[in-house]
């Protein structure tokens, strides 16, 4: 993951820990609070296939932290 500072707009790679959605597309990412991101819907790529993500996470913006949750 990368973290765009908007004001100098530099990007830095930041290091997550948990367990991560993986690469998704056409998925929804609502902010649910100040520290958290909710990732839901979408397509999930897995190895070769395109599968429909079935699966909730969410990432604690605080401890850098994915979660999933269903």
């Amino acid at each position: 993951m990368y973290k765009l500072d908007t004001r100098s707009m530099s990007i830095q790679r930041i290091s997550l820990t948990g367990k991560a959605p993986g690469w998704l597309y056409n998925h929804r990412a609502d902010l649910i609070n100040a520290s958290a991101i909710r990732v839901t819907g979408g397509f999930r790529v897995q190895m070769e296939d395109e599968v429909p993500n079935v699966f909730e996470h969410v990432l604690d913006l605080e401890h850098l932290r994915w979660r999933q949750i269903r």
